[in-house]
Parts: C-alpha cells; structure tokens; sequence
C-alpha cells in the first residue's frame, strides 16, 4: 500500500493556549500580540506563554479591533518601532487579516494606504501565529486578507503573495467557543 503524505497550509493545532509556545520556533526576543479587549485574559495567558519561552510581547489592543488603514499602520509602527519577529493575532476574522497584514508587511517599510492600493504584499514577512476566538474564519486557509478604508468607504481583498510561517492555534476552551 502507498503512502499518503498530505501537508497543510496553515499548520493547525488543537488545544489549549498552553500550545501556543510550540508555534513560536525560534522568534528572537520580541513579539506583537493582536488581540481584542475583550479577550484580555487569554492574551495574559499567551504572554505567559510566550514569556517562558524568552519571548518578551509588544501588546496591540483595541474594543472592537479590526482591519481598517489606521490601525494597520499603527500596527506596523508597533510592530517596527519594537523591533518584533514575530506576530500573534487573537480574535475575529478582522484580527485575523490585520496579524496577516502586519505580519506580512512589518518588513516591507510599506504603508497602510499603499498595500490597499497594490491589493498584495510581496514581502515574506514575519512568523505568524494566530488564535482565532471562533470557527467562523473564512480565509483560514487562503493567503488573503480583508483592508478596510474607514475614510473612502472601501474594502478590499489582500492578497500575500508568498505566506509567512503560518501556525494557527484552536483552542476549544476559549471565551467565544470555536463553533
């Protein structure tokens, strides 16, 4: 009988937050953590997490945060200014696209406004962990992600042309409960 090898994109693992340390390889000193306000306690337990393993985190919050321009950039600046190599996104799908993004362009010196108008990112980025707080995400397994132009009305789909290190933890335990 064959075997079958199958390999996925993103690497998925189930389990607790505990996990969480296993998706971090060998990030260097200093992460950016995404994450919504109102999942604070899970965000404590990710530094926690990440803090055991050497990794001191640059925490980005925000009620309601999504993936608007404004806040990609001041993600970016986070992201830059303290030297992160790495970035964990903890929340909705619109957390999911903003770590993307910033994971993706943190490199890149490129702005907000320019990756909306170019709709992809060229760049291989930064290591990406993310921790989606429901099941619900649709791009899960598609290098893309949403942009949103609070100023001009406008949305759009981003595309990474070659996707980071991609780790995506599922932790049923969660607030939110994945379904």
């Amino acid at each position: 009988m064959a075997d079958i090898h199958m390999t996925f994109s993103p690497r998925i693992m189930t389990g607790s937050l505990s996990r969480i340390g296993s998706g971090v390889g060998n990030w260097g000193s200093h992460a950016l953590l995404l994450a919504d306000t109102a999942l604070e306690d899970a965000a404590a337990d990710i530094q926690d997490q990440l803090d055991s393993r050497g990794v001191r985190t640059i925490q980005f919050s925000r009620e309601g945060l999504g993936c608007d321009i404004l806040t990609l950039d001041d993600a970016l600046s986070l992201a830059r200014g303290s030297h992160a190599r790495g970035v964990v996104a903890l929340g909705g799908e619109g957390v999911m696209s903003l770590g993307r993004l910033a994971a993706s362009a943190a490199d890149s010196g490129l702005k907000a406004d320019a990756i909306m108008e170019n709709g992809v990112i060229p760049d291989n980025g930064l290591p990406l962990v993310e921790v989606p707080s429901s099941g619900t995400h649709s791009l899960m397994f598609l290098p893309r992600a949403f942009l949103a132009d609070s100023v001009s009305g406008r949305s759009d789909l981003i595309g990474i042309s070659t996707p980071q290190t991609h780790v995506v933890v599922a932790d049923p335990t969660m607030p939110g409960r994945l379904t």
